[in-house]
């Protein structure tokens, strides 16, 4: 009854459109159009993608994604200039690709269709995330769940936005659900996480790696074609692109800095006069998002916000106004609105929250700087065009940078994902240079540097690589059985730093620090904290860790800090939903992605985006 008088709610309401529909929702960006059945005749010639064996998507399909998405991030207030499109683009492309391999398995696994009861449940009891954490939602930085249902239950608001939203996102929750029917955490589950986000440990550890010195390898031509007969098949395990780039950041002038902090001084005046804070933030903020409730930014306790904006946020008495304040973001102009102390009377804690609001100035690149940093990226271009990326890097002193191996569907480092470009380095080949990249706020010169396809036609073609392959397997071996001697003589007694320096290997020494936390001037290291957890007491070392990537390490554990095991009663349960959540979405992820692997994608962006115009190169003298 309840359901039924709720969706009539729905269909009959004409009241004022709810502003949730202004809210990034992820899931109805992904799913959108998802049950439309019937679809027009597609030509070739108006065919971005295929797939599988059939499944055409037109271009008008894609182009109608990317207005979305880019609608969605002007309703979530996201400034959206040259380089965010960019991205867009990118992201619109695995959408529609992930929406179309998903489609025969939602008819498949019979998740397709939505109840109205279903929407209804899935809104009363499990409002989404995006519903939780609107502000108009919240008490105290908190969903309120009686807010919620008042919401809910006003016939004045118009929810099939949401319901839209909802019903679109429920079979890919069914989907998930059925995938991951299987998952379970038990006690001792809980109890190996426990241990491991509270386990201190301090250790020293030597890397070997190419510093182990090259060997004598018969690369002859008869080594070369033996190993590549006997290798044929397996020649390559992954497909890969090695880009050289020269990046040219995209920032604002002296003089871009200066005319934004002019405004910001205008607008201070303003308030010094007495103009209306909400009406000025309306009026000049550009956080779209707030600046269209007047700069409301809703209840903070310290932690939640950027370390300069919140040092001034926190100095201000209610009523007050900040000094103009400069984050990563552009210029603030912070207001306090009210001070309130909560306790939480079973712990005796007390936090402090502040209601602010803020007009935001932000410090872009003006025309003049625009046209000026696009004018020079296009010359860098041209020149690297004709002459070469290091002639280029050369001439107008800029620095090359070289990326690792970026598999067909991996991102770029510093780059990011465009699989559109790994697409044209695996078309042009070697020493190809596409069009101008635009992303995280630089320009891009890029060269190809290697390229490994699934497959080499021929020796001749693979003969390069055949070398390399030799070269690196023999090197690897020798410098294996030189980790094992320096591993001998370490359990004999000898330092790991002094025979890591008699090695040349690579030495280091951790602080205290957790499984799961970065090592200072090394980073998060799963070789170092795995050997750890294998190692049985302090002052013992691990025997030769081989890594993925061909390298070696030897740990040696000198600290070892167990947690207290009365703590893990208080935090059982949350750590096994820790683990259950983790292991569901791990289930569900791992479905998905053998999924996609193994269903066949023709692109066809590049005949809509042209990127270059290189014909293919012969890559066997890579």
């Amino acid at each position: 009854m309840a359901q039924s008088i709720f969706m009539k709610k729905l269909r009959d309401s004409m009241g004022v459109i709810f502003f949730i529909v202004a809210l990034l929702f992820v899931a109805s960006i992904a799913f959108r159009g998802l049950f439309n059945k019937e679809r027009s005749a597609t030509k070739q010639e108006n065919t971005i993608a295929v797939v599988g064996i059939d499944r055409k998507i037109d271009y008008a399909d894609y182009a109608r994604e990317l207005d979305a998405e880019i609608q969605n991030a002007h309703d979530r207030g996201q400034n959206v200039d040259d380089f965010t499109v960019e991205d867009l683009r990118e992201q619109a492309w695995h959408t529609i690709i992930n929406r179309e391999i998903l489609k025969p398995q939602f008819e498949e696994k019979h998740t397709a269709d939505v109840l109205p009861d279903e929407i209804y449940e899935k809104l009363r009891l499990n409002p989404p995330d995006w519903i939780r954490q609107h502000p108009q939602f919240q008490t105290n930085g908190q969903f309120d769940y009686q807010k919620y249902v008042e919401a809910l239950n006003n016939q004045q608001v118009d929810w099939s936005p949401v319901v839209n939203a909802v019903a679109a996102n429920l079979p890919y929750d069914k989907l998930k659900t059925l995938i991951s029917t299987m998952t379970y955490t038990t006690t001792p589950e809980a109890m190996d996480e426990f241990m491991f986000q509270n386990i201190k440990y301090r250790a020293e550890y030597a890397i070997f790696g190419p510093q182990c010195g090259e060997v004598p390898v018969d690369t002859s031509e008869t080594a070369l074609k033996k190993y590549y007969e006997e290798h044929r098949d397996s020649l390559v395990e992954n497909p890969y692109v090695i880009f050289s780039y020269i990046a040219i950041p995209y920032l604002p002038s002296k003089r871009d800095s200066d005319e934004v902090r002019v405004d910001v001084d205008t607008v201070m005046s303003r308030l010094a006069q007495g103009d209306d804070f909400e009406m000025l933030a309306s009026a000049h903020s550009q956080d779209v998002q707030t600046a269209q409730n007047g700069g409301e930014l809703g209840w903070f306790t310290r932690g939640r916000l950027v370390k300069e904006f919140e040092e001034a946020a926190f100095e201000l008495d209610s009523g007050e106004v900040s000094q103009p304040v400069l984050t990563q973001y552009g210029w603030h102009i912070i207001r306090c609105t009210g001070i309130k102390v909560n306790e939480d009377t079973l712990t005796g804690k007390t936090d402090t929250l502040h209601h602010l609001q803020h007009i935001l100035f932000r410090i872009e690149p003006g025309f003049e700087t625009s046209d000026s940093i696009e004018a020079f990226a296009g010359e860098v271009h041209r020149f690297a065009k004709k002459e070469g990326l290091e002639a280029a890097a050369e001439k107008f002193g800029l620095e090359i940078y070289h990326t690792p191996p970026v598999g067909p569907d991996e991102a770029i480092p510093e780059i990011g994902l465009r699989t559109m470009l790994n697409e044209y380095a695996f078309k042009h080949g070697k020493g190809s240079i596409p069009d101008v990249i635009m992303s995280n706020n630089k320009y891009f010169i890029v060269s190809v540097d290697e390229v490994v396809p699934e497959k080499f036609k021929n020796f001749d073609e693979a003969k390069w690589y055949v070398k390399k392959k030799i070269k690196e397997a023999t090197n690897r071996e020798h410098c294996k059985i030189v980790a094992h001697e320096a591993l001998a003589k370490i359990r004999k007694g000898a330092s790991l730093e002094g025979v890591a320096a008699e090695y040349g290997a690579e030495y280091g020494k951790t602080p205290l620090v957790g499984i799961f936390e970065p090592i200072p001037d090394h980073g998060f290291d799963p070789w170092i904290s795995g050997a750890v957890m294998g190692i049985d007491a302090e002052d013992s070392v691990s025997n030769v860790i081989t890594t993925d990537d061909g390298r070696f390490y030897i740990v040696k554990l000198l600290e070892y800090q167990h947690p207290e095991l009365a703590d893990f009663g208080n935090q059982k349960e949350q750590l096994r939903m820790q683990i259950f959540q983790a292991k569901r979405d791990n289930a569900y992820n791992q479905w998905f992605s053998n999924l996609r692997e193994h269903t066949k994608i023709e692109d066809f962006r590049m005949q809509y985006f042209g990127i270059g115009t290189e014909e293919p190169q012969d890559t066997s003298t890579q």
